[in-house]
């Protein structure tokens, strides 16, 4: 009978346990995003802005503050394009602290405008992203808006993916 009760006790003990890392906290940094040139403009401070605002609702997320993550990537002389090899992206993410970095680009077409958000996994290097284009008819605010929304939604799917299914891959994964 005890070792009923043992058993049945350390069953519930390692069900708790693993349930616990699924709701620990998620430390996110969101570096600026740039324009096709490559620098930081009103647009793609906007979007940087919208994004902190969309993932700030999430209450797995822990967002690291903007000026803390400036102040760092330039005392750590990070880029967006410096931060393509993984073991740039886990350097980075020790320094800051976080599990993962977001950044991204927007480009503009001739009859659209595209952003590029990326989503860099500070554990492994590995990153994954997504697209969205709008067409310049739009309104610029509405256009921006929505990709933040988006891209919010996408990171909350992948960090809630990862965190329910911690050993398989996230699907379409870029090194």
């Amino acid at each position: 009978m005890k070792i009923k009760i043992f058993i049945s006790l350390l069953l519930l003990l390692l069900s708790f346990a693993s349930h616990a890392g699924n709701d620990a906290p998620v430390f996110m940094a969101i570096f600026d995003f740039v324009d096709d040139t490559g620098a930081k403009s009103s647009d793609s401070e906007k979007i940087s802005l919208l994004l902190f605002a969309q993932l700030s609702k999430e209450s797995a997320i822990n967002l690291i503050e903007r000026e803390k993550v400036e102040k760092i990537k330039h005392e750590q002389d990070l880029s967006e394009s410096g931060l393509v090899r993984a073991d740039s992206v886990i350097r980075a993410g020790k320094v800051l602290g976080v599990d993962y970095m977001i950044s991204g680009r927007i480009y503009y077409l001739n009859d659209e405008i595209r952003f590029n958000g990326k989503l860099l996994d500070c554990k492994t290097g590995k990153f994954s992203g997504m697209t969205s284009s709008y067409p310049k008819s739009l309104n610029k605010d509405e256009m921006f808006e929505a990709f933040a929304k988006k891209i919010a939604q996408y990171i909350s799917t992948k960090i809630k993916d990862r965190s329910t299914d911690s050993t398989s891959k996230p699907d379409k994964e870029k090194k």
